[in-house]
């Protein structure tokens, strides 16, 4: 029988659109109507009409409701090392 945490993932990372941009490689767990994940998630965007990509280390926090999994919570910021992604723009 999986684990509460791998029973969790399996069931909502293959729903989530945005998955292809996660990396979920900090931790997970679950138990009960609760769970949570932490990763990173790696974004690109333009500014000025210039792309820049960025990290995020993020933080989901996820209740079951009427059987489906939602997020409740979801918190995210640059790692302390990640430059904004603004400043690679002043090396053009």
């Amino acid at each position: 029988m999986p684990a509460p945490a791998e029973e969790f993932l399996a069931d909502v990372l293959p729903r989530q659109t945005a998955a292809e941009r996660a990396v979920h490689n900090g931790d997970a767990g679950a138990s009960g109507d609760l769970a949570y994940t932490v990763g990173f998630e790696q974004n690109t965007v333009s500014i000025n009409g210039w792309p820049a990509t960025y990290t995020l280390r993020v933080t989901h926090v996820y209740r079951r409701e009427d059987g489906e999994w939602r997020i409740v919570h979801r918190h995210g910021d640059r790692p302390p090392d990640e430059p904004a992604p603004e400043d690679s723009l002043h090396s053009r």
